[in-house]
């Protein structure tokens, strides 16, 4: 069996609850976790041990959830992505500890503002831009161009116009439709991979 269909048939057996497969993946990633994590944030095994039993259960909860679907990396690595990210948002919470009472007042007055301090946004992020950056690739170049220079690189119609050389606006709206039905036609059968 390839790496990847093991990988795949050990998701779906987490998804599913399968405590034995969780408890053997759980020992299998902890000692390679604990030796990285007590280099890279220069802690105690006690310390980063009781970290791995967190992005252990953010790893599980979030294959249960829905909210991770495929990985294309190793657990590991995904194990030591949320790590990081766990320990910036715990260094953000001790900050927001040590803020003086003017900011405690503010936020108290404020409740309405929503703060996002999902841990797996970037990762999530990260995976969604990697699949259409390949779907791009996957349409003609011009379309590509046109579509890097909209979306990623945030241009206006105008500038658009004079980069691809267009007669006016209204050429760069319809290409741009046309452009973007052609790769929700080519992205249809990898939607899975873009949630």
């Amino acid at each position: 069996m390839s790496k990847d269909l093991r990988l795949e048939k050990i998701l779906e057996e987490i998804r599913l609850g399968n405590n034995k497969v969780i408890k053997q993946v759980y020992q299998e990633n902890r000692a390679g976790f604990i030796s990285w994590a007590c280099k890279h944030f220069q802690q105690k095994e006690e310390q980063v041990n009781e970290l791995y039993h967190e992005c252990f259960l953010v790893f599980v909860d979030n294959l249960r959830k829905g909210k991770l679907t495929t990985l294309s990396c190793k657990i590991s690595t995904y194990l030591a992505g949320v790590s990081k990210l766990l320990r910036k948002e715990e260094f953000r919470n001790k900050k927001r500890e040590k803020s003086s009472t003017k900011d405690d007042i503010f936020w108290e007055n404020n409740e309405a503002i929503v703060v996002d301090t999902s841990v797996l946004d970037h990762y999530e992020n990260e995976h969604r831009k990697k699949a259409v950056r390949s779907l791009l690739k996957k349409i003609s170049p011009s379309c590509q161009k046109l579509l890097t220079l909209i979306f990623y690189k945030n241009y206006q119609l105008p500038e658009i116009v004079e980069i691809m050389e267009y007669s006016d606006e209204r050429v760069v709206r319809k290409r741009k439709s046309v452009c973007l039905k052609q790769l929700r036609e080519i992205a249809r059968p990898f939607e899975d991979k873009l949630h």
